[in-house]
This record gives C-alpha cells, structure tokens and sequence, in this order.
C-alpha cells in the first residue's frame, strides 16, 4: 500500500443500511489505517461520533450495531399510536429510541477533545443551505451537549423523524456528505463508506408499499448527490478508485484540472520538504476511494432488516453486511 497522505473518512446515509460502513471501517482499522478528518451524514455521523467518543474502538461500535440487530428494527423506529392523537403528529416515527440507545449515551467530551477534526452534515431548512457542524467549534467547545443536538438533527428524516432547532433555526437530515470539507482540510485520500451501490441493484422491497417506495425513491436522490460530489473532486484532479467499480465517474476526469491540481500538490510537497525533515507525507497520490457493499443483502433496508435466525443458522442482516464489508480483497488493497 503506497503512502496514504492525511486520511479522511466520509461515513453515508442511509438508516439501518449503515450498517455497511460499520464493516468497512473495520476494514480499514484491520489495515492500520487512521483517519486525521472524519465526516458522518445521517446514520454514519452516528456511528462516526461512537466511534470517536471510544476513541476509535471498532469492537464497542460494532457492538452496538449487532446490539441493534438483536433488538429489531422496531427499537429504533416506534411509530406514532395514531389512535391517541386527533391531529396528525410532526413525524411517523418517534426519535426517543435513537436517543436513548445511540446519541444519549455517547461522550461528547471526548468527541470534542480529539485532535480528529469531525464534521456533522445537517440541513438547515430555514437558510436551504447544508452546513457542517465541527466538533472544534467555539460554541461546541464550550458546551459539548450540543453534539448530541446536532445528531438528532442529522438524523431528522423529512416526514418520518423530527426536525430540531438550533439557534433559532430547523435542521433536518443532511441527506448527502460535503466532500468539498474534505477537500479544503487538505486530505490526499478521502475512504466514502457508502451503503448502496452505484450501479444498478435490484432491490426487493417486498410488497410495494407507498413507504418504502417513499424511502427507495429518496435514496436514489441521495445516490445523485453523492455521484455530483464526487464528480466534483474528480474534476478538481483526484482520482477515482472503486472496490465495485460503476462506471459513474469515467467521463468526469478533465485533463487539464487534474494537471493543475497535480503541479499545485507538487508545489505544496516542496514547500513542506523545505521546511519539515520528516517530509515522507509530502508527495503522495490524490483519491477519492468509493467503498460500497459488494452484495447488498435484499431485506437489509433503510426501515428494516432480518434478525438472526438460531433455527436456521442465519447471522442476520447486520452481522452478514458488517463481514462482508470487512473482507475487501486483496486485488482492491493493491489498487491503493
């Protein structure tokens, strides 16, 4: 594996389905691969924060997904009892789950205490704008309780969970990630853990009920944000590598970007070499690498997955997507 520069990691959206990420970070960690920037949008800045308040412990994060899968899809997403309200609620679902097993627990102190600068993706509603939120920012320092705020908001699907405000404004779920973040605190490679594919997928949804259809149409909008995000970093002169390669970034490499980009990395290399002897960082590569699940597992969805079935011997849906996500081969590694 060439020298990776400073690392980023970008975990995705995606509900219950993040829990893919989860077994690609815990690839990375078997690789000894570190990050020095991490973002989370949605679901993954839930699993980023966990793993960044237990200072980076793969096994106690995994343990809360596979926590998850024990419980059932239903111990996150309760849904309102529409027969004791006589006007409709500000959300199918309820939040108190995802606070009480997830965001609650979590030591915003040492979220806000790691050197690891973190992101949090959210859309504030009332600007129409998507913000991230830093945990090295002033008001975050000074109160950290503000992360568990921000997570609520990152996670508040339109419709289905509540929006929050803060400071005076609504935010709702941040949707996509913000690779252009990345890009400014000047990571080389930047791991997207996504938990869909880009190419075409046929998913089975079983019976085509307005809300998963509702749900299947959403992430087929986020899949053409994340596409647009990364064509941007494409177009600014990094490469592309893909585990399950799709075709969906070929035509969005222009030459003359990529050269321009290339001389002014060699031109900040010798600037650093000149004034740092340790100066085996400065001339590394620029990727982007695209991690998405080899064999996305039908009934593992945004709302639902199957829980492990002892008569059959079946692991269940989180535990089968975090091991195959975890066991990237060998011929992907060699690409980096």
């Amino acid at each position: 594996m060439r020298n990776l520069g400073k690392v980023g990691v970008i975990f995705t959206g995606g509900g219950l389905a993040g829990c893919y990420s989860m077994g690609f970070a815990k690839a990375l960690a078997e690789k000894g691969i570190t990050a020095d920037y991490v973002q989370g949008v949605s679901v993954g800045a839930l699993t980023a924060a966990k793993l960044m308040s237990t200072e980076w412990s793969i096994e106690e994060t995994e343990k809360l997904w596979l926590r998850i899968q024990e419980l059932g899809s239903d111990s996150l997403f309760n849904k309102w009892d529409w027969k004791k309200v006589v006007w409709l609620p500000p959300a199918v679902y309820d939040e108190r789950h995802i606070w009480d097993l997830i965001i609650d627990p979590i030591d915003c102190g040492k979220v806000v205490e790691s050197p690891i600068k973190f992101h949090i993706v959210a859309n504030n509603r009332n600007k129409k704008r998507f913000v991230a939120f830093s945990n090295h920012n002033m008001e975050v320092r000074k109160d950290p309780s503000r992360i568990k705020k921000i997570l609520q908001a990152t996670t508040g699907l339109y419709g289905f969970l509540p929006s929050v405000c803060i400071d005076g404004d609504w935010y709702g779920d941040g949707m996509s990630f913000m690779l252009n973040e990345a890009l400014k605190a000047r990571c080389d490679t930047i791991f997207v853990l996504m938990n869909d594919q880009f190419s075409a997928t046929s998913h089975n949804y079983g019976e085509p009920s307005f809300l998963k259809q509702f749900i299947s149409g959403f992430r087929d909008c986020v899949l053409q944000l994340d596409t647009r995000e990364i064509k941007y970093a494409r177009g600014r002169g990094y490469d592309i590598i893909e585990n399950n390669p799709s075709g969906h970034f070929d035509d969005a490499n222009p030459l003359h970007k990529t050269l321009h980009r290339r001389i002014r990395h060699f031109a900040d290399g010798l600037r650093e070499a000149a004034t740092n002897v340790e100066a085996k960082d400065a001339f590394v590569p620029h990727r982007i690498v695209v991690l998405t699940p080899p064999k996305p597992i039908p009934s593992l969805h945004t709302l639902g997955f199957k829980q492990a079935n002892p008569k059959t011997g079946y692991p269940g849906d989180i535990s089968l997507a975090i091991e195959q996500c975890s066991k990237l081969p060998d011929e992907f590694w060699e690409k980096i």
